[in-house]
């Protein structure tokens, strides 16, 4: 599969008639120009050079992952292994470590998305509040069946 073929941004497939990516949204006739300059966070650019003397290395892979992801920098992991893949385009190795960026990116994304989620009510506190909820209602109705009665 040529890199033409895959959103630059998400890496998604598109399918037939598209004007856009289905994942992402990126306009397609946008793609050219989105492939703008590899953002740089020193941590991973130096765990990039680790890696590439050792590129045959799997383990290797895995460290610069896990160091990417140490530093916040799994954006730049992906753009680096973008960019290997379009230099190596053959290179199994660099469009598996794309995927696993990508992937381990969005898991980090949402995992800190959910802890930064207020924490959901106790089955205690929802008891109570339907309690009060009820009592309000019954008064309520007992007032207005007083006022229209007498």
């Amino acid at each position: 599969m040529s890199i033409e073929t895959v959103c630059p941004k998400c890496q998604a497939v598109p399918r037939p008639g598209e004007h856009a990516c289905v994942r992402c949204g990126l306009l397609m006739a946008r793609w050219p120009g989105f492939l703008a300059e590899i953002p740089s966070d020193p941590p991973v650019d130096a765990a990039w050079q680790v890696l590439l003397a050792n590129w045959d290395d799997d383990l290797a892979h895995k460290r610069f992952l896990e160091k990417a992801a140490q530093h916040d920098g799994l954006d730049v992991a992906a753009a680096l292994y973008r960019e290997a893949q379009r230099k190596r385009p053959d290179d199994l190795r660099a469009a598996a470590a794309l995927k696993r960026s990508v992937v381990l990116a969005q898991d980090l994304y949402a995992a800190k998305s959910l802890a930064s989620r207020p924490p959901v009510a106790t089955t205690l506190t929802r008891v109570i509040a339907i309690g009060v909820a009820v009592v309000l209602v019954c008064a309520a109705l007992s007032i207005v069946y007083f006022v229209y009665h007498r």
